[in-house]
């Protein structure tokens, strides 16, 4: 885990919540949506510079700490010196997809509202040019200060609000196109960003219902559901 970012476990209780997402690939090509690609990978000054772009050019020094292949695809990490802030610039996109920007168990004397935390995090997604058009807010939520029963002490979503904006397709089809923001409370400060926006080539009609997607599911658990929820996704 790196300083200042350690994730708190945070538990629910009375009841197990099994959530199933049905991520349906289908063959025909009805509703698509495309994106020009990338003419060359990233070279590691032209990351450094979208990263520090990204974070305030002077606010802090940033260096290429390494590489990073995920199953969303092949990242540079960068980083200061002492890990306190953190970005993954796609190699292939040239975009910061993650952003750990400041430590989140800092705590200030304010104590904004939701709405007002909102406004910040819109503020910052303006100012880094990252377009909504497609997107609508999902959930927003206010995580309670030292809300965690994590053995490490605070999770790192307590004194946050967190917001997350979806691309919503036809029979409220979630794609893979978001952005999910994190604002701190107590300080004013963007804590994190999230974003993803991968090209869907694919047909949103579904070869299978919810129903049959959450049954296939079921046969895979050998515990006592109280509940369930079922999405459908790309």
């Amino acid at each position: 885990m790196r300083k200042g970012f350690k994730l708190g476990v945070i538990l629910g209780a009375g009841f197990i919540v099994l959530t199933v997402f049905a991520f349906l690939v289908i063959g025909c090509q009805k509703e698509t949506r495309t994106i020009s690609k990338a003419t060359g990978k990233l070279t590691e000054a032209e990351a450094l510079e979208k990263a520090e772009y990204f974070a305030g050019k002077g606010t802090v020094d940033l260096d290429i700490l390494g590489s990073a292949d995920l199953p969303t695809g092949e990242y540079f990490e960068i980083g200061d010196k002492d890990k306190t802030m953190l970005l993954h610039v796609n190699k292939d996109s040239g975009k910061v997809e993650m952003a750990l920007l400041v430590d989140p168990y800092k705590r200030g004397n304010k104590d904004l509202t939701l709405e007002e935390a909102k406004a910040i995090a819109l503020d910052f997604a303006k100012k880094e040019d990252i377009d909504f058009a497609k997107l609508t807010l999902t959930s927003a939520s206010k995580n309670k200060k030292g809300d965690s029963c994590s053995e490490d002490g605070l999770g790192a979503k307590d004194g946050l609000c967190v917001f997350r904006w979806e691309e919503i397709a036809k029979d409220d089809i979630k794609l893979p196109h978001w952005v999910e923001i994190a604002v701190n409370y107590t300080t004013g400060e963007v804590v994190s960003v999230n974003t993803k926006d991968t090209p869907v080539t694919v047909s949103l009609d579904a070869k299978v219902t919810k129903e049959e997607a959450l049954k296939k599911a079921r046969g895979y658990i050998d515990f006592d559901v109280k509940k369930t929820e079922t999405e459908i996704g790309v």
